[in-house]
């Protein structure tokens, strides 16, 4: 896994690329924490070059939009592959989370 932020507004936009697995959830979690921890809390994670996650990345998503919103945050996702869907669907997280068909249409949900 790889990974670019960039500040857009008041919106941390988050560019992965490349499998999320078991292998990488530390980085990935202490990422999320990081930004959390300096207190930006809108998050837009960019899935357009993901196109593999297990269980692990998506527990770390769940908890990482759990923490945003307690502070009036929260965690969106733009432009997951068809096997992302496939994957929020069957675990129904797409009834949690919201996931939009492009970084635009994300940024303009804050």
């Amino acid at each position: 896994m790889e990974y670019a932020t960039r500040q857009d507004g008041k919106v941390t936009v988050i560019e992965l690329s490349g499998e999320i697995d078991v292998s990488c959830a530390p980085q990935l979690k202490a990422l999320l924490q990081g930004l959390m921890d300096e207190e930006k809390n809108q998050l837009l994670v960019d899935l357009t070059q993901v196109p593999f996650m297990d269980s692990t990345a998506l527990g770390i998503f769940i908890s990482a939009f759990k923490r945003t919103r307690q502070v009036g945050g929260g965690v969106k996702f733009a432009n997951p592959q068809a096997d992302l869907r496939k994957v929020f669907s069957l675990t129904q997280t797409d009834k949690l989370l919201t996931i939009f068909d492009s970084v635009d249409e994300g940024l303009r949900s804050f």
